[in-house]
């Protein structure tokens, strides 16, 4: 037996163990990003308080959610001959390429 040998035989074991439960590693992926997304969410709110950014970030989230509302109102006012096509689920709007020029020439 090699070096080498010795140094993969753990690393190869448990490859199989991972590999004798399929799903096993999603389920942990999964499971993972959602508490780390939970921790994250808890974090970012601990910090945006203590920097004095609660009350700014929560102003430019419901202007942002205005703006949308704004955006797919006029969309479905500008859906007939003569306007581009409005936004959908597979075209989102952005705030880079929303409302632009809609009327054709």
């Amino acid at each position: 037996m090699t070096a080498l040998d010795r140094f993969l035989d753990p690393i190869r074991e448990r490859r199989a163990r991972f590999e004798a439960q399929p799903g096993l590693v999603d389920e942990l992926i999964v499971t993972g990003t959602e508490r780390t997304r939970a921790e994250v969410r808890r974090t970012l709110v601990e910090v945006r308080r203590a920097m004095g950014l609660s009350s700014a970030y929560t102003q430019v989230r419901r202007r942002a959610e205005r703006y949308r509302k704004a955006v797919a109102t006029s969309a479905r006012r500008r859906t007939g001959p003569g306007y581009a096509l409005a936004p959908t689920p597979d075209r989102p709007v952005t705030l880079t390429t929303w409302p632009a020029r809609t009327r054709t020439r």
